[in-house]
C-alpha cells in the first residue's frame, strides 16, 4: 500500500471492490462506506455528534475539523444497506480508533495491508478530483485545493511519463 496520502493503484482498488462483493460483513460495509464517501473515521465513530444522515440519496454530515456541512451523493452499491448501517453505528457508538481498527482488519482479510481510513478518504478526494475537477472535488469533500492539486500534478506526471513528446521536443 501507498502512503496514507496517496489513492490506491487501480490493482488495489479492484481488490477492494471485489472484497466488497463477496464480503457483507459488519467490516466490510463500513470499510466500503468510508470508500465511497471519504468520510472521516470520527464522524462513523459519532454519526449523532457529526449529524450524519440521509436526504433523497445524499449522505450527509458536518466536517469533523471545521463544523463544515459535506453531501455526497450515495453510492447505489450501499444503498441498500446504509440506513441499517447508520443505525448500527449510531448504537455502536465506536472511538474513531476503532474505525480504524475494523478498516484495518479488513484490509488485512483481503490482502490489502496498511489499508486506512485516512488512504480511503484520499482515494475519495483523488476520485473526485479528477472525475469532477479541483474546485468541485473541493466542494464535494471539503478536502483543501492545496492536496487535490497535489494529486492533480501526480496526474499531470504520469501522462507526461505515457507520451513526454510534448513536454521535452
Amino acid at each position: 500500500m501507498p502512503d496514507s496520502l496517496s489513492p490506491l493503484s487501480d490493482l488495489e482498488r479492484a481488490t477492494l471492490l471485489r472484497a466488497f462483493s463477496l464480503d457483507d460483513s459488519f467490516e466490510s460495509r463500513l470499510t466500503h462506506l468510508l470508500f465511497s464517501t471519504g468520510m472521516h473515521p470520527s464522524v462513523a465513530a459519532r454519526p449523532g455528534a457529526h449529524r450524519l444522515h440521509l436526504e433523497d440519496g445524499i449522505l450527509v454530515w458536518n466536517r469533523p475539523k471545521t463544523g463544515r456541512m459535506i453531501a455526497v451523493p450515495v453510492d447505489p452499491a450501499i444503498a441498500p444497506w446504509l440506513p441499517v448501517l447508520i443505525e448500527q453505528l449510531r448504537e455502536a457508538r465506536f472511538h474513531p480508533v476503532t474505525v480504524n481498527q475494523k478498516v484495518h482488519e479488513f484490509g488485512e482479510k483481503w490482502g490489502l495491508s496498511g489499508l486506512t481510513p485516512r488512504g480511503l478518504r484520499h482515494d475519495f478526494a483523488n476520485r473526485a478530483a479528477v472525475s469532477q475537477g479541483i474546485i468541485s472535488a473541493r466542494e464535494l469533500t471539503g478536502t483543501t485545493t492545496d492536496i487535490l492539486m497535489g494529486y492533480a500534478r501526480r496526474e499531470l506526471s504520469k501522462a507526461t511519463a505515457k507520451d513526454p513528446k510534448g513536454l521535452f521536443g
